[in-house]
């Protein structure tokens, strides 16, 4: 009885976090700065501390699909990263699909 008890106090404690997410379509004719501005302005709109922030990188185009897009990709994500995420805690990303998860921190 005494462990419910307590499980029914703790439980109130136990919050789960919020979630927030932007994203961004990929063009050729786009930077990795121009991706990371547009999603920059996203993420500090909707996003508050301690929210796990889900940042996805649309390439719809098949010629889109470039290596040197991917390279921006991964640049802007690093951005991204650098600007955005807690680094204490674990970070997910990969660049192939362009997508990336991590708890949010405005760290700049």
């Amino acid at each position: 009885m005494k462990k419910l008890l307590l499980l029914l106090f703790l439980i109130p404690d136990l919050v789960l976090a919020a979630r927030c997410g932007a994203s961004v379509d990929i063009v050729s004719s786009s930077s990795a700065i121009t991706y990371s501005s547009t999603l920059g302005k996203e993420i500090t709109e909707l996003c508050k501390r301690k929210d796990i922030m889900h940042v996805r990188y649309f390439i719809f185009e098949e010629e889109d699909r470039s290596w040197e897009n991917q390279r921006r990709v991964g640049s802007s994500m690093s951005m991204i990263m650098r600007d955005y995420c807690n680094f204490d805690k674990q970070i997910k990303n990969d660049v192939t699909t362009g997508y990336l998860v991590c708890e949010f921190k405005d760290n700049r």
